[in-house]
């Protein structure tokens, strides 16, 4: 695995991670929600 391809998938790690807690955090938020609901 190249490191474009190990950056990208630590990026979308740590990205859904982020998610995941902001979805917790906010969930009464509607944007956040959506968001939430398309993972």
């Amino acid at each position: 695995m190249d490191w474009i391809t190990a950056t990208t998938v630590t990026l979308t790690l740590l990205t859904g991670e982020a998610s995941v807690l902001i979805c917790r955090k906010n969930t009464t938020q509607i944007d956040v929600h959506h968001f939430c609901s398309l993972r």
